[in-house]
């Protein structure tokens, strides 16, 4: 798994087109995978808030880890754009401490 998360997280790696990158993160909140900025592998999002004063990271968490998988969608900063747009991301249980997920900026 750990090399699945490099990779996920190499810049122009196959992972990555664009606005478009798998993310995943532990369920206490750490990244362990981000392709749209890979400098936050190793740092906890879990109570980071959007505009909106919600934390997507820890509402993803629970949705994947208890559901297996969903869509959520929620405003962040388009990497692309460095704009706050709606996004919806699909993330998916990858164990019983991690999910992943992809999501599309509308």
């Amino acid at each position: 798994m750990q090399q699945a998360f490099a990779d996920f997280s190499k810049p122009g790696g196959p992972w990555i087109q664009g606005e478009l990158y798998v993310f995943c993160q532990a369920d206490d909140g750490t990244v362990v995978a981000h392709g749209g900025n890979p400098a936050l592998v190793g740092k906890n999002l879990l109570n980071v808030k959007d505009p909106d004063g919600r934390t997507p990271n820890a509402e993803m968490n629970k949705l994947g880890l208890t559901k297996g998988s969903g869509w959520y969608d929620f405003r962040w900063p388009n990497p692309a754009t460095r704009q706050i747009q709606e996004k919806s991301a699909y993330v998916i249980k990858i164990d019983d401490h991690t999910i992943c997920g992809s999501g599309y900026y509308k």
